[in-house]
């Protein structure tokens, strides 16, 4: 009877275990935005400097609406992928950049570093970059945020190249509304 009783309540915990992992599975969306990042022409060679990227509107409480949402369910987010490719010059790869780490903030909250990539392998013309994991809510839910990029170049551009930074952040909601 004993045993019985234990293999009731385990029984129990895994089915809400797993009942809670799919009610989460359900509350779970992405929101994407995209933005530019210029690298000037004849930027320090070999040496890190900032590029501030500026300004991208989130768009937030129409995406947490579409997804049956609101604000102040939203209880985690992060930047699930940062995807950069090069827009221009034409026949462009990334053999000028060495390294990018990119930052986000906001006009209330701090600077936190979102994604980098190091050692950017020549001949590539998009690059994925590696996510820090930190959480974002309070950033998403702003209705803007600031973007910021430190980047390292290897070989010394002859002219501007512009690069698309293409942004998905994993939102998961409290309830639904």
């Amino acid at each position: 009877m004993k045993f019985t009783r234990i293999f009731l309540y385990i029984f129990s915990f895994a089915m809400l275990t797993v009942a809670c992992s799919e009610v989460d599975d359900l509350l779970t969306f992405n929101i994407r935005n995209s933005t530019e990042i210029t690298v000037p022409s004849a930027s320090p060679f070999n040496l890190p400097f900032d590029i501030p990227v500026g300004e991208v509107a989130t768009n937030s409480s129409q995406e947490f609406e579409n997804n049956n949402t609101a604000v102040e369910y939203v209880k985690n987010v992060s930047l699930k992928e940062l995807n950069l490719s090069v827009v221009s010059p034409k026949n462009q790869n990334f053999d000028f950049l060495k390294s990018i780490h990119l930052y986000i903030s906001t006009n209330d909250q701090d600077e936190v570093e979102v994604a980098f990539a190091e050692n950017i392998p020549k001949g590539v013309t998009s690059v994925e970059m590696e996510t820090t994991g930190v959480q974002l809510d309070k950033y998403i839910k702003a209705p803007k945020y600031n973007l910021r990029s430190k980047v390292v170049v290897r070989e010394i551009n002859t002219q501007d190249v512009k690069i698309q930074a293409d942004l998905t952040f994993k939102v998961t909601a409290n309830i639904l509304k």
